[in-house]
């Protein structure tokens, strides 16, 4: 039992506590400088922030450090209540003698709030005078938001409405109060007595609001490292500046091996510094890499949008770009957003031969991290992630790996949320867009983003919801004091000032001027003359594509089977699974070719990754003439951004003109020799010049639903037939252009007008929608509406819902029930299929016996399966199937195979001995 008195009382609280091991709690004070401690290194290594943080507050640098150690000692000010304390029943008897009498609820974090509201209010405090000017209550007022960040740093804001609900004497003493009060007292003499002059009162909120945001993630961060292994219990009492040196030195140690050191950016900068290829002198640079390598940067924040054609060297002129940003002091690192996860995992692919070319060799190295949600399905991922606490050095760091591969630290890898504090990371832009919604430790991809250059690929590639936050994302980036990349093929005019309003907004600078026709194009906006720089294509990248129509799929059949007898390989892109399924069934029955793969988004996990690399074999860059001739693909959009692959021949559904100018992509992709000139084919309703509202649907009933304008539909198909190619550069900007841009020919029919005006007012709503979701930068760390709800609960897309089916198999002969891909790692996610809720809201129609045993194999499963839509998979002749039940009562059937992927048939009578199985 521990009982103090006086200047003591505030060593009576335990922060910290443990079932096993002695001591059994850790001091709540040590507990606070230990988080202070890990801040405080952290923005040493990190004066990035340092700067950042000094210029939004203005105050001076030498005084940020300082500064934001005392906020972060004081951010479980709340824990010195005894309702907190009395949690811990046995604990709480153990230090004061006596059971709590204090239990209500209240979190911690609202805790804080109240408990430093009512020290305001005693007029016998004496802090240091170094902490402000005036008195404590204009300190409260002038960094509100600082001080939400701080005391707000499990993930959420203080809950205003609670805290003043809530009457102080249910939460805590006069005692607790007292103690708060000296360790605030304390805290300030500690950190800031030393200060030249004292932290400036700030006279209006708002000037915190913005930094709040970055503040708050650091916070968290400090926390959580500041809560483990590390920092040993200790419930001694010794003086506080004693202890203070101690817990310095551990956050010195625990920082490198989270992978938060800080990395020296390399000043070798430019294309040829970067990839190996090109300074080896095996590959010319493109002259937009050459452009990028020279060009003038200037003061920040900067936003470049980059826009050219497939083959321009995007990729590479992005993140050479990015490394000048960094090496003149605008980011420490990248991160990389795309927009589905295959480009992602193949982006990471490319990252790992040149990202440690960013930085400086030797000491320390810098991690490299995969950000979505099924990375750790990628083995490639795998490998890298070191043991834990262990520094990244490079030597023996990994058995039989090189210092020259790709590394990652445990710490950043073993929780998603941490994910974007990696030096360099590539992820889905969907882990960025987190950032701006209302759910829990948003502010962590906030502050990992906001540190490094946010590179955006396949910008076009968004719909309104997802612009809308991206938006949100780049106004956010900015007012951090982030810069920004764009990158797109096929950009239009009206998205591209969309994203330049967005950005200037959060920087604080106007941006005002007239978009040149010019492309390929390099456009730089920053606080001086935003710049437009038109750059030459790549040489041999200029192409013409011929373009043909064919309007039934029996022509399309017939064109395909044609140029695969010569030996050629041909694509043929559908717009939905159920199209794509039924061509590949047609080409089959006709034996259109020496072999027919099937390719989309609707097989189990392990076999679609599994057909995506016979995909690559086949058509790759490795791919050899031989393993090519006669061989057909037929698949959905899945090939459309992530692959890089190459046809002889293509055909494509009609969609809108930048989606076929990236299929176009495709064609003739790699030198491979002496080719024809390429064509593409475009499957399209039949030509009028007065279609009704139902020109598309009715050859295209399923692709109606998936691109709903089919005003844009009827003006790419018009635009490509009178043009007659598809001249890239040359005429990219004017088929984008003149396809969404309204008041430029050839202009949409009245019937389809009106059917887009319908469309039109949906996505109003979903942008609408997504502008009230996001957060407002300006509004600062702050509750506001009150609906912030748990991590990933707010979608960062507006789509059908869908559910993940598990596919299971039934061996009729031994009565067992087992995963699809059972013999896989990760055997669970292996074997999931993601489907539309609405079109698989279904329910297994099985004898009992197979329903006997699904309800034993969901009870090992996380969660007891109750996330899981089981369905268990029945052996027939060559198919698997399963007699289901839709939940508007029709009986159908799922039929499963790993040439065709997962289907619903409709009609159940063909199949209906299938329960008696």
């Amino acid at each position: 039992m521990i009982l103090m008195q006086g200047a003591d009382h505030m060593y009576q609280y335990w922060g910290k506590t443990r079932k096993d091991g002695e001591p059994n709690y850790h001091l709540l004070v040590y507990h606070s400088l230990d988080v202070a401690a890990v801040g405080n290194r952290f923005l040493y290594h990190h004066p990035i922030l340092v700067s950042r943080i000094s210029s939004a507050l203005n105050i001076e640098q030498d005084q940020v450090i300082p500064f934001i150690s005392f906020l972060l000692a004081i951010h479980d000010l709340g824990k010195f209540s005894e309702s907190f304390q009395g949690m811990v029943r046995d604990l709480f008897l153990q230090i004061h003698g006596r059971e709590p009498g204090l239990c209500n609820q209240l979190h911690h974090s609202n805790l804080g709030v109240k408990i430093f509201e009512n020290i305001i209010e005693r007029s016998d405090l004496d802090l240091t005078d170094r902490l402000c000017e005036g008195d404590l209550y204009e300190f409260y007022f002038g960094y509100n938001f600082c001080l939400n960040a701080s005391l707000g740093h499990h993930g959420m804001p203080p809950d205003m409405g609670k805290i003043n609900y809530t009457p102080l004497h249910l939460v805590c003493t006069d005692d607790d109060i007292s103690a708060a009060s000296e360790f605030l007292q304390k805290s300030a003499s500690l950190f800031l007595s030393d200060l030249n002059s004292s932290i400036p009162i700030q006279n209006d909120e708002s000037v915190s609001a913005y930094i709040s945001w970055l503040i708050a993630g650091l916070v968290i961060i400090s926390d959580w490292i500041g809560s483990s292994g590390f920092f040993p219990f200790h419930n001694e009492m010794i003086p506080l500046d004693v202890y203070w040196k101690k817990t310095v030195d551990i956050a010195e140690c625990a920082l490198p091996v989270c992978g938060l050191s800080d990395y020296l950016v390399s000043p070798l900068t430019g294309i040829r510094s970067l990839f190996p290829g090109f300074f080896a002198g095996e590959r010319v640079p493109s002259p937009l890499q050459e452009e990028v390598s020279i060009l003038g940067l200037g003061t920040g924040p900067h936003l470049f949008i980059i826009e050219e054609s497939t083959g321009g060297g995007k990729t590479e002129a992005a993140v050479t770009l990015a490394h000048r940003l960094m090496a003149d002091g605008h980011g420490e690192g990248i991160f990389i957003g795309l927009p589905t996860m295959a480009t992602a995992n193949a982006m990471y692919e490319r990252m790992k031969d040149c990202y440690q070319h960013l930085y400086c060799q030797g000491g320390n190295r810098p991690s490299l991290i995969l950000a979505h949600g099924s990375r750790h399905l990628s083995d490639s991922f795998l490998q890298t992630i070191g043991p834990p606490d262990t520094l990244l050095t490079g030597v023996d760091y990994l058995q039989g790996e090189e210092s020259g591969e790709a590394v990652c630290a445990k710490w950043l890898a073993d929780h998603k949320k941490l994910s974007l504090l990696a030096s360099i990371g590539v992820g889905t832009i969907d882990q960025g867009l987190i950032g701006v919604l209302p759910v829990k430790h948003q502010s962590l991809r906030l502050f990992g983003i906001a540190r490094n250059v946010l590179i955006v690929d396949e910008v076009h590639a968004y719909d309104r919801f997802m612009n809308r936050l991206l938006r949100s994302l780049l106004t956010f980036h900015a007012a951090l004091g982030g810069c920004a990349i764009l990158l797109s093929a096929t950009l239009p005019k009206s998205q591209k000032e969309e994203y330049i309003s967005g950005f200037t907004t959060g920087a604080g600078y106007a941006c005002t001027f007239e978009f040149i026709s010019e492309y390929p194009l390099i456009t730089h906006i920053h606080p001086g003359e935003p710049e437009q720089i038109p750059v030459l294509c790549r040489p041999g990248t200029e192409r013409d594509i011929e373009v043909t129509f064919f309007h039934s799929t029996e022509a399309v059949a017939g064109y395909l089977e044609r140029e695969l007898k010569t030996g050629k390989c041909a694509c043929w892109i559908r717009n939905t699974v159920s199209d794509a399924v039924s061509a590949f069934q047609m080409m089959e029955e006709r034996k259109a070719a020496s072999k027919i793969l099937l390719f989309h988004a609707r097989f189990a996990m392990g076999d679609r990754l599994e057909r995506e690399r016979e995909v690559l074999v086949q058509f790759g860059t490795k791919s050899s003439d031989e393993e090519r001739r006669g061989v057909l693909l037929i698949a959905t959009q899945v090939v459309e951004q992530s692959l890089d692959i190459d046809f002889d021949v293509m055909v494509t559904d009609l969609a809108p003109i930048d989606l076929v100018i990236q299929r176009a992509g495709r064609l003739h992709r790699h030198s491979r020799g002496l080719r024809k000139k390429p064509v593409l084919g475009i499957y399209s309703p039949s030509f009028e010049d007065k279609p009704g509202d139902s020109w598309y649907s009715e050859l295209f009933p399923g692709g109606a639903y998936v691109y709903q304008y089919h005003g844009l539909l009827w003006k790419t198909a018009e635009l490509l037939r009178s043009e007659g190619s598809i001249r890239t550069p040359e005429r990219s900007r004017f088929l984008i252009e003149s396809v969404y841009d309204s008041q430029l020919p050839p202009y949409v029919p009245p019937a389809l007008i009106k059917r887009d005006k319908k469309t039109e007012n949906e996505d109003r709503k979903a942008e609408g929608l997504a502008g009230n979701r996001a957060l407002q930068v300006s509004s600062g760390y702050n509750l506001g509406s009150g609906l912030w709800g748990e991590d990933d609960v707010d979608s960062t897309r507006l789509a059908d819902p869908t559910i993940q089916v598990l596919l299971c198999r039934w061996d009729p002969d031994k009565k067992r029930l087992s995963l699809w891909r059972e013999m896989d790692r990760y055997s669970i996610d292996m074997s999931r299929v993601t489907v539309s809720q609405q079109m698989f809201d279904i329910k297994a129609k099985v004898s009992p016996l197979i329903e006997s045993e699904m309800e034993c194999f969901c009870s090992v499963l996380p969660g007891g399966g109750k996330k899981e839509r089981i369905i268990p998979l029945i052996p027939i002749n060559d198919y698997y199937y399963c007699s289901v039940v839709h939940s508007n009562g029709k009986q159908m059937v799922i039929k499963y195979d790993k040439k065709m992927g997962l289907m619903i048939c409709s009609d159940s009578n063909v199949y209906g001995s299938i329960t008696n199985k």
